[in-house]
């Protein structure tokens, strides 16, 4: 990680010239990210290193613009995914401290992989594609 709000401000930059809504999303991920590890209680340097606005950023961005189609529920589910990933990271921290083992983008591969279930119908052979993104539809219908 690199320990420059600079920096951040480069990637949002970064992200606005390739897809604005990426960049709103990881703006939107990142904050809700710290003000939800603050309401916990989570460490202030953890805070301010930016530990717990990274994964939910990336979840938010995933949610948000890769996945689901953009719409107020998607809208929605990638905010409660933001929450639920900062919980997570919270989770994860706590129970690999003793072990020395950092988190890394772990909580946002689980929870993305999470709220990307109710996709799927699980008893049936095909993925339900009517919610997710049209380009990741035309992705799988190239296969």
């Amino acid at each position: 990680l690199i320990d420059s709000w600079v920096t951040g401000v480069i990637f949002i930059i970064a992200l606005g010239v390739s897809n604005c809504r990426a960049a709103v999303w990881a703006s939107l991920g990142s904050a809700l990210g710290a003000a939800t590890a603050l309401v916990m209680g989570a460490p202030m340097s953890d805070i301010a290193h930016g530990l717990y606005g990274f994964s939910p950023t990336l979840t938010g961005i995933a949610l948000a613009t890769v996945f689901y189609r953009p719409e107020w529920r998607s809208a929605a589910w990638a905010t409660v995914g933001i929450i639920f990933t900062a919980f997570f990271q919270a989770a994860m921290n706590r129970a690999l401290a003793p072990l020395g083992i950092a988190t890394l983008t772990a909580p946002f591969c689980f929870t993305t992989w999470l709220f990307l279930l109710p996709m799927l119908r699980l008893n049936d052979d095909h993925p339900d594609h009517t919610s997710w993104h049209s380009s990741l539809k035309q992705h799988l219908s190239k296969r």
